[in-house]
C-alpha cells in the first residue's frame, strides 16, 4: 500500500486536497482511500459508491457528471478497466489522472481533455 501513501503525499505536498472522494466499497479500494486520506492530512467527505465496483464507463460518467457544483475537485478511487477506458489511457495501480473541466457535466470519455500523472511507490515528484 506504499502507492496509496505516495498518492496522499502527492496531494499534501502540492497543497491540492480534493473536495470530495468517490470511493468503491470494495475492501481494497476502501483501504487504499484510508491510507491516501491519512497521508493527505486533511479531513474530506467520502461517498462510498456501490456503482464504482465493476462500473461501466457510462456509470462513471453519471457519477461524476452529477457531482454538486460546490465541489470544485474530487478524487475517484475505483477500478480498471473502466477508469482507463474513461480517459483513454492505461492506468496502473494508484495512478492519478487529472481532469480539468469547466463543470462536472462537461466530462466526456475523450483523452484529449485529460492530463495523466502516474504515482508509484515513493515517487512524489514531478
Amino acid at each position: 500500500m506504499g502507492d496509496a501513501a505516495a498518492v496522499g503525499r502527492w496531494f499534501r505536498n502540492r497543497g491540492s486536497i480534493p473536495g470530495l472522494a468517490l470511493v468503491s466499497p470494495a475492501r481494497r479500494a476502501v483501504q487504499t482511500w484510508e491510507i491516501a486520506a491519512r497521508e493527505m492530512g486533511a479531513a474530506l467527505p467520502a461517498r462510498f459508491e456501490p456503482d464504482l465496483y465493476g462500473a461501466e464507463v457510462s456509470n462513471l460518467l453519471h457519477l461524476v457528471r452529477s457531482l454538486p457544483p460546490e465541489f470544485t475537485s474530487a478524487i475517484v478511487v475505483g477500478h480498471n478497466p473502466s477508469l482507463s477506458e474513461l480517459i483513454g489511457e492505461d492506468l496502473a495501480t494508484c495512478a492519478l489522472a487529472r481532469l480539468e473541466l469547466p463543470e462536472w457535466a462537461a466530462l466526456n470519455p475523450d483523452p484529449r481533455n485529460v492530463k495523466v500523472r502516474k504515482i508509484r511507490g515513493d515517487d512524489d515528484g514531478e
